[in-house]
């Protein structure tokens, strides 16, 4: 399902907050984004938080194209088909990418922006802790790891916080 299309799954609110941090020395930044039109479904024991963007959000040169996130949730067995838990991203609209996130995993993937070109991503995922519940749909998730985006390193912390609306 490309972006635009009927939203998936149930209604939930999302929180992302993301810490990130350039040198050893420096302070992190800090962003928090709450989302309460978010959508999320359960497959294969895997859970998926949807996120589009608000219309607007992309500038009519971009043609306005809808950005949208999917965030792929595998809490890894006993409860999906996955060998250890992972997160995948995926991202579409003005920039593209897919990426995968393993605790103790290193992983390689490009990050497109339109109109900008591409850039060649890595990362070395050092902790991953998922807890997931379906009824009713909730979940945390926290991820650290080290990003390299054109030579240039980077530690990163992101938390994910859904839970149903209403409840």
């Amino acid at each position: 399902m490309g972006p635009g299309a009927e939203p998936i799954g149930q209604a939930v609110r999302l929180v992302i907050e993301r810490w990130e941090q350039t040198a050893p020395d420096a302070a992190p930044a800090h962003s928090r984004h709450v989302y309460s039109a978010a959508r999320w479904r359960s497959q294969g024991g895997a859970h998926e938080l949807v996120v589009d963007e608000p219309q607007g959000a992309a500038p009519a040169a971009e043609g306005g194209v809808r950005d949208r996130t999917v965030y792929r949730i595998d809490p890894g067995p006993p409860h999906s088909q996955g060998d250890i838990p992972s997160v995948s991203i995926t991202r579409s609209g003005s920039v593209v990418w897919v990426h995968r996130f393993a605790a103790g995993e290193s992983a390689s993937s490009v990050l497109s922006v339109r109109g900008a070109g591409a850039l060649d991503v890595r990362t070395a995922t050092e902790h991953l802790a998922v807890e997931l519940s379906d009824a009713p749909a909730s979940g945390r998730v926290q991820l650290r790891y080290t990003l390299v985006v054109g030579g240039v390193a980077q530690r990163v912390e992101i938390r994910l916080a859904y839970r149903a609306r209403g409840r």
